[in-house]
C-alpha cells in the first residue's frame, strides 16, 4: 500500500501543476470580444441548453418539464450569447430573459415570464431591490423547485429533480426571515434533522445536529471542515448563502462522512449585481449586533468583483453569568480571468472571546420529579470567573475553474484553516442524596488546530448516442495537525445547591491528564458517473481512501501509529414520469476512521455505513414548488464501545439500524407567499450492544418531527410592502440513557415573524426595512434532550428586532 505521506506530496505537486496549466492554457485562448466559440451538435434541447451554459459562462436555468422531448439543430461557430439562444430555442415555444450580468432563465412564452433582450454583455449597474422575499435579492436563486441545480451530493451542479437521492436545502432568504442565527437554527425546519439537541449549551454547534439519528460531518464549499475536540470550526449564518443536507451515506464524493448524511455550507461569495447591506439587531437578554455585507464590480467590465461580509455580535443567553460575543470578516474576490477561466479567493476570520458554556443539569428535578422542585431554566452550575471558551479561526483558500474544451472542465478547491481553544470549565456531577447539591469537577482544555483541504476534479460532459454523460473524476487530501492539553480533576469547592446556588470561586490545581500531538493525512480517489438517457437519470460512483495517523503521547513518551483503507461506492437512478412524478432509488455506503485504539494499542477499525432509500420527487406543472417522499432503512457498523473487560478502554463492536420516512415539501406562490413544511419519523434500534445496552434507541433522538412555516408579504394596496410568517415546531418523545428506561417528552414551539418594507410606499425610504421575529412564542419550558439522564433545557422566547439598508 503506498504510504500517506508519499502520496499527499504527489497530490499537491499534481494540483498545482494543473493549476499553472490551466491557467497558461486559458492566457493562450483569444475570444473574440463581440462573442463566443460555440460547438453545440442537433439534438435534445436540455443538452444543448447544458452544454451552451458550459462553453459561455454563463448560468442558464430551465425547467426540465418545458424542454423534454425538444430538439434543436445545434450551433457551430462564433457569435453572441444571445445569438446562440435565439437559434437553439427556435421552433420551441420558449424565450428567455437576462436576470443579472451572468444568468439566463429560458421559460415558455405563454408563462409571460420571458422577454428578449438585446445581447447580453451588460455595462453599468443593475438596480438592487430592497424587499426580503427572495426574488427580490440580489443574490437570491435563480432557479426554484426541482429545476434548482445544487452542488451537493455529487459535486456536479445537478437538478434536484435529477438527482436519485433525498437533498434538503435552506436559502438566504429563509435565513433571513426567519432570523436564524447559527446553522443549527437554519436548520429547524428541516425533515430528518434534529437540531438544538444540546438546548442552551451551545459550545459546539455541530454536536447538536442528528441527521437520521447520527451526528453529520460538515463541509464548507466543497472541502470537509476538520475538527478537534474544542477547536471546532463554526461558521456564523450569516457568512452563508445556503445550506444543504445530504441525507444518508456518501463517501463517494466526500471521503469521510457519517452514515446519517453531510450538512454543506456555502459561503457568500461576490455576485454579478451589486449589494449593499447594513442591518442593526436588537433582542432579548440584551442583544446587539451589526452585520455589513457589501459587494460590487472593482473593473467596468465586471470581470472582478468583491465581497466583504462582517459581524459584531454580544449577547447575553437565558443561563445566568454567560455571555455570547463574535467578531466576523469574511472577504472574497472573483476573478474571471477570460471566459474560460475564473478564481475565486476566499478568507475569513472569526473570533469568539466568549464561546458558549456547558449546562447539563441533573435530571432529578429537569426530566424527573425533585420534591424542592423544578431546577430554573436560568441555572448556572459552573464558576464565574473562572468558566470560558475563547476560540479564533481563519481560513484562507481558492476555488478554481478551467474550461478545457467544450467537453472537458477542471476545478480545484483548496483551503487552509487555523483554530485555537482555550476552554475553562466547571462541571456538576452525581446529585447528592439530599437530591440539592451537586459535587462539581474542574477542566481546562487547550488546542491548536491546523487543516489543509484540497479537491481536484476534472468533468467530462459527452454523448453515446442518445445517452449524455458526466464523467467526474478526483484526487482529494485532507491534513490536520491537533496539539491537545487537558487538565481534569476535583474541584476543591463547597458543594454547589442547584436551587440557591452560591459560588466559592475555584481553588486547588488539577492535574494534566491529556498531552498529545496528532498528525493525520487522507487521500482519496474517486470516480463518478452520471448517465442520462430521456426521463431516465443514473448516478454511480466509487471511491477509495487511504488514512494515515501518528499520535505522539508527550505524558508517557509514546508514540502510536496507525493506517487504514477503505472502498465506498454508491448507485441510483430516478425516472421522470408524466405530471411530475419522478421515483428513484440509491444505494449509498460510507466510512468513518477512528482514531482510538484498543487495550492492546491496536487501531479501532473505520466505522461503516449502508443504506437503501427510495422515494419519491413531485413537482406540479403550473405551481413553484415540488414535494419528496423518502423511505430509508440506514445501518451502522464498528461503532466504538466500551470495553467490557479493560476500563477506559474502547472497542469497536457496536451496531446501529434506523429506518424511517421523510415529506418535505416547499411552495411559492407568486411573489408573495412561501410555504415550507416536513415530518420526519426514525425507528432506531441498537442491533449490537453499545455500552453494555442492546435493543434500544439511541438517547436524544426523537422519533418524530414535524414542522411547517409560511410567509406572505403584500405587494399591492395600502399595505404594500407589510409582511408576516410563522410556524410551529414538533419534536417528539426521545429516550434519556441507552436503557431507555425514561422519556424526554416532546414540546409544540411556535415562532413567528413580521416585516415591513419602508420604501414600498416612501420613496425616499427606499431600501429601508425592519423585521420582528419571536422564536418560542408561547415560552415553554422544555427539555431539549438528555443523555446518560444529564439533561439540558431548550431555548426559551427570545425576540429580536432589526433594522436593515440596502441600496
Amino acid at each position: 500500500m503506498i504510504r500517506t505521506r508519499v502520496a499527499r506530496r504527489l497530490v499537491l505537486m499534481a494540483g498545482v501543476m494543473s493549476s499553472v496549466m490551466g491557467m497558461r492554457a486559458a492566457a493562450a485562448q483569444t475570444i473574440a470580444e463581440q462573442g463566443v466559440r460555440f460547438d453545440i451538435p442537433a439534438g435534445d434541447l436540455d443538452h444543448a441548453l447544458t452544454r451552451a451554459a458550459d462553453q459561455s459562462g454563463m448560468h442558464i436555468f430551465f425547467p426540465s418539464a418545458a424542454v423534454a422531448g425538444k430538439r434543436t439543430a445545434g450551433l457551430s461557430g462564433v457569435s453572441t450569447v444571445s445569438q446562440a439562444l435565439a437559434r437553439l430555442l427556435a421552433g420551441s415555444g420558449l424565450s428567455w430573459r437576462l436576470r443579472d450580468g451572468r444568468t439566463i432563465i429560458v421559460a415558455p412564452d405563454d408563462k409571460g415570464a420571458a422577454i428578449m433582450l438585446g445581447p447580453v454583455r451588460v455595462q453599468g449597474k443593475a438596480p438592487v431591490q430592497a424587499g426580503l422575499y427572495p426574488y427580490d435579492r440580489a443574490d437570491a436563486p435563480a432557479a426554484q423547485g426541482l429545476e434548482r441545480r445544487v452542488i451537493g451530493g455529487t459535486k456536479v451542479p445537478t437538478a434536484l429533480g435529477e438527482n436519485p437521492q433525498s437533498i434538503s436545502s435552506v436559502d438566504r432568504t429563509q435565513m433571513d426571515l426567519q432570523a436564524a442565527q447559527s446553522v443549527p437554527e437554519a436548520l429547524r425546519y428541516m425533515p430528518g434533522v434534529t437540531a438544538e439537541v444540546g438546548g442552551d449549551d451551545n459550545r459546539i454547534e455541530t454536536g447538536q445536529i442528528f441527521v437520521r439519528g447520527f451526528n453529520p460531518n460538515e463541509y464548507l464549499d466543497g472541502l470537509r471542515l476538520q475538527a478537534g475536540t474544542w477547536a471546532t470550526p463554526q461558521f456564523d449564518a450569516y457568512a452563508l448563502q445556503s445550506l444543504d443536507v445530504i441525507k444518508g451515506p456518501d463517501s463517494v464524493v466526500y471521503g469521510q462522512a457519517s452514515p446519517g448524511g453531510l450538512v454543506t455550507l456555502t459561503s457568500k461569495t461576490p455576485t454579478d449585481t451589486p449589494l449593499h447591506e447594513v442591518r442593526l439587531t436588537g433582542g432579548s437578554w440584551g442583544r446587539f449586533q451589526a452585520g455589513v455585507d457589501v459587494g460590487d464590480r472593482l473593473n467596468a467590465s465586471g470581470s472582478v468583483a468583491y465581497r466583504v461580509v462582517g459581524l459584531f455580535r454580544n449577547t447575553g443567553t437565558q443561563v445566568d453569568h454567560t455571555t455570547l460575543r463574535r467578531f466576523l470578516i469574511a472577504p472574497s474576490i472573483r476573478w474571471r480571468i477570460d471566459p474560460a477561466t475564473s478564481v475565486t479567493f476566499l478568507a475569513s476570520y472569526q473570533a469568539d472571546p466568549e464561546g458558549g458554556f456547558y449546562n447539563q443539569l441533573p435530571y432529578k428535578g429537569t426530566l424527573l420529579r425533585n420534591p424542592y422542585g423544578r431546577i430554573a431554566t436560568s441555572t448556572y452550575l459552573g464558576e464565574p470567573g473562572f468558566d470560558r471558551l475563547r476560540r479564533n479561526q481563519f481560513s484562507v483558500g481558492y476555488a478554481f475553474e478551467h474550461q478545457f474544451l467544450s467537453w472537458l472542465k477542471f476545478r480545484q478547491n483548496f483551503r487552509y484553516q487555523f483554530l485555537d481553544a482555550n476552554y475553562n470549565g466547571v462541571t456538576s456531577d452525581a446529585l447528592a442524596p439530599n437530591l440539592q447539591d451537586v459535587t462539581r469537577d474542574g477542566y481546562m482544555a487547550r488546542e491548536t488546530l491546523n487543516t489543509i483541504a484540497l479537491d481536484n476534479q476534472l468533468q467530462a460532459d459527452y454523448r453515446t448516442g442518445p445517452v449524455r454523460h458526466v464523467t467526474l473524476a478526483g484526487i482529494d487530501y485532507q491534513h490536520a495537525t491537533l496539539a491537545q492539553q487537558d487538565w481534569y480533576g476535583y474541584l476543591k469547592a463547597a458543594e454547589l445547591n442547584i436551587f440557591h446556588p452560591v459560588y466559592s470561586g475555584f481553588s486547588g490545581t488539577v492535574p494534566e491528564i491529556a498531552n498529545a500531538h496528532t498528525t493525520n493525512d487522507q487521500v482519496g480517489f474517486y470516480v463518478q458517473q452520471e448517465m442520462k438517457w430521456e426521463n431516465l437519470s443514473v448516478i454511480g460512483g466509487v471511491r477509495g481512501d487511504l488514512f494515515d495517523e501518528q499520535t505522539r503521547n508527550r505524558l508517557k513518551s509514546k508514540t502510536t501509529h496507525q493506517s487504514q483503507g477503505a472502498v465506498t461506492g454508491r448507485i441510483g437512478a430516478i425516472y421522470r414520469l408524466p405530471f411530475g412524478i419522478s421515483p428513484y432509488a440509491n444505494y449509498s455506503t460510507s466510512f468513518m476512521p477512528q482514531v482510538a485504539t484498543t487495550f492492546t494499542g491496536a487501531p479501532l477499525a473505520p466505522t461503516r455505513g449502508q443504506q437503501v432509500e427510495v422515494g419519491i420527487k413531485y413537482q406540479p406543472r403550473k405551481i413553484d414548488g415540488f414535494l419528496t417522499l423518502a423511505l430509508y432503512d440506514l445501518k451502522e457498523q464498528n461503532v466504538v464501545t466500551a470495553d467490557p473487560v479493560h476500563t477506559n478502554f474502547a472497542i469497536a463492536a457496536g451496531a446501529v439500524r434506523s429506518r424511517g420516512a421523510e415529506v418535505e415539501a416547499h411552495y411559492a406562490i407568486g411573489r408573495s407567499l412561501r410555504v415550507v413544511a416536513s415530518y420526519g419519523y426514525v425507528d432506531q434500534k441498537i442491533t449490537r450492544k453499545i455500552n453494555g445496552y442492546r435493543g434500544g434507541a439511541l438517547p436524544g433522538i426523537p422519533r418524530q418531527t414535524a414542522s411547517a412555516w409560511a410567509d406572505y408579504t403584500v405587494r399591492q394596496g395600502g399595505l404594500e410592502g407589510f409582511g408576516f410568517g410563522g410556524g410551529l415546531r414538533y419534536q417528539g418523545i426521545s429516550f434519556a440513557n441507552y436503557a431507555n428506561q425514561y422519556h424526554v417528552p416532546g414540546v409544540l414551539l411556535f415562532d413567528m415573524d413580521l416585516h415591513y418594507d419602508l420604501g414600498a410606499r416612501i420613496p425616499s425610504l427606499h431600501g429601508l426595512s425592519a423585521q420582528f421575529n419571536i422564536s418560542n412564542i408561547g415560552d415553554r419550558k422544555y427539555i431539549a434532550s438528555c443523555v446518560n439522564l444529564g439533561c439540558y433545557y431548550g431555548l426559551r422566547r427570545n425576540f429580536m428586532g432589526s433594522l436593515q439598508y440596502r441600496w
